[in-house]
């Protein structure tokens, strides 16, 4: 949605301010799964901007209690990927690792591709077992180099970049931060605005 999409240019700020928009919208028509996937990204964009996890996760328990109503694989994957995130945030590990054991289970169940690489992704950066580490690191870069379609290509490979460099492989590692970075700046070169690409390209740590 358009607040997904102002927050993928850098402009969180504004993306929060549609989202929540769009939950309001979602509320009042008492759409579950629209208020579910809403708070998720409130959840996340919160996070990314460098809130507290304790903050994000007002919203994203929300979105977690809905998910499990639903018993919709879409909806927990989601949810579990992002609360992954925010238990690495706070320095929760182990919690960190089960969301997203829990969101790749999900995925795999409906063919979810865009999650299961997340989660993979996840659970590499995660791992402590370099046998797991790699053969979640290899899935993910696999299935890139087969063209499968998934948005935030470049964070994908910076958390296998993490994932590889902590079992020592810094040659992968490198490669992987090499294709990060040519992602983003595929994502710039099809931006027209100047100051829109230029502020995508700062909040992606790029000048």
């Amino acid at each position: 949605n358009i607040g997904q999409l102002y927050d993928t240019l850098g402009d969180t700020k504004q993306g929060l301010a549609f989202v929540q928009r769009a939950l309001d919208v979602f509320e009042g028509v008492d759409d579950r799964a629209g208020r579910c996937d809403a708070l998720s990204a409130i959840a996340e964009m919160m996070l990314e901007s460098g809130r507290a996890p304790q903050d994000a996760a007002v919203p994203l328990d929300q979105a977690r209690r809905i998910a499990n109503r639903l018993g919709s694989h879409y909806e927990i994957a989601r949810e579990r990927i992002v609360r992954a995130q925010l238990e690495e945030h706070a320095g929760n590990a182990d919690a960190a690792r089960e969301a997203a054991e829990d969101a790749l289970t999900s995925a795999l169940a409906e063919d979810l591709a865009f999650y299961e690489l997340h989660a993979r992704a996840r659970l590499a950066s995660l791992d402590k077992d370099p046998a797991k580490v790699k053969e979640h690191a290899d899935i993910v870069l696999t299935r890139l180099g087969e063209g499968v379609a998934v948005e935030h290509v470049d964070r994908l490979y910076s958390l296998v970049a993490k994932a590889l460099r902590s079992i020592g492989d810094e040659t992968r590692a490198s490669e992987c931060d090499d294709a990060s970075r040519a992602a983003i700046e595929l994502q710039a070169s099809q931006i027209v605005t100047t100051a829109v690409r230029t502020r995508f390209l700062a909040s992606k740590g790029l000048s």
